[in-house]
């Protein structure tokens, strides 16, 4: 299970689009969150942060 930190969750709130429908950028907000999950799901724990104990990056392209 993929434990969000406050942050992350605030940002992810703030998406918002001038271009898309509502229906639209909850689709992409909805298809973010499975590429974020899977993400770290595969890499696990290859890239810890330096600077908080516990925490690890991770990139989703």
């Amino acid at each position: 299970m993929v434990q969000w930190t406050a942050t992350a969750m605030n940002r992810f709130r703030q998406i918002k689009s001038e271009h898309f429908t509502d229906q639209e950028t909850m689709e992409y907000k909805m298809n973010l969150i499975r590429r974020v999950e899977e993400k770290i799901v595969t890499m696990g724990t290859m890239l810890p942060s330096r600077e908080y104990r516990n925490t690890y990056y991770c990139f989703v392209d």
